[in-house]
């Protein structure tokens, strides 16, 4: 992974979307492979924590998915989760609707009940699909495309898969962050195709959607990304050069 993070860095990748992650125990861990230190792991943490910090100077935006355990990351002292909590990364919580078939009108940024939270940790939501209605009506099914599907799958989210030219449904954190990086490369793309990745982020956080509690919260972050919100401030300042520029040609 750290390889990985370096690699993209050095051929100038403008966003690093990482849609997995894993569990370290700070005191260390023995496994079908073999057992690592306390040591160890402190060393593995720095490791990625070097690669991300390395990614990040070079002007790279990395952004993680922050996992699908629901568990309180500010009160997991024993447990990293990374790159999610490595130096430098942006980390996504995951938002969907619950029934949304039968009721369109339905709050689409429910926090999902699978996705980890934690007000140090997480710092921005964006849709990852919602499996609670699904999970509650296994046997409720709709004709779509000629078969009937359950109900709930219209709560997550569709994506194509590692086949071609085949398409599915799933939710997680995984699903979540390219959302964020999809609005970080149009951010990027509207200030000039090169941007210091702390100005994407402060774009990020002016443009997202409060939601929770005031502020950032543990579950949302600084809010749920919102494109377009994200990109007026842009937009606006182009509109107005735009203008200027033909008021003085005239």
């Amino acid at each position: 992974m750290a390889a990985g993070i370096v690699y993209a860095a050095n051929i100038d990748s403008d966003v690093i979307n990482i849609s997995l992650g894993g569990w370290l125990d700070k005191n260390g861990y023995c496994d079908e492979d073999g057992c690592i230190s306390k040591k160890d792991a402190g060393e593995l943490k720095k490791l990625l924590d070097r690669a991300t910090r390395y990614a990040h100077k070079k002007g790279s935006v990395v952004i993680a998915a922050a996992d699908n355990d629901g568990i309180d990351t500010d009160n997991n002292g024993k447990n990293y989760f990374l790159p999610a909590e490595s130096d430098k990364v942006i980390a996504v919580s995951a938002t969907g609707p619950s029934g949304w078939i039968f009721n369109p009108a339905t709050d689409l940024d429910i926090f999902a009940p699978y996705s980890n939270y934690g007000k140090k940790r997480v710092d921005f939501a964006a849709p990852g699909g919602n499996p609670t209605f699904l999970n509650q009506n296994p046997t409720c099914t709709i004709p779509f495309g000629g078969f009937p599907i359950p109900c709930g799958l219209f709560d997550l989210v569709i994506g194509p898969t590692a086949e071609p030219f085949l398409w599915t449904w799933a939710s997680g954190t995984s699903a979540a962050v390219p959302h964020v990086s999809g609005v970080a490369a149009l951010v990027i793309e509207k200030n000039g195709g090169q941007m210091d990745p702390n100005k994407v982020e402060k774009a990020l956080k002016k443009g997202a959607t409060d939601l929770g509690a005031k502020g950032k919260d543990a579950f949302f972050g600084e809010g749920r990304v919102n494109a377009a919100a994200s990109l007026e401030p842009v937009i606006f300042k182009q509109a107005l050069f735009l203008l200027c520029e033909n008021f003085f040609m005239k």
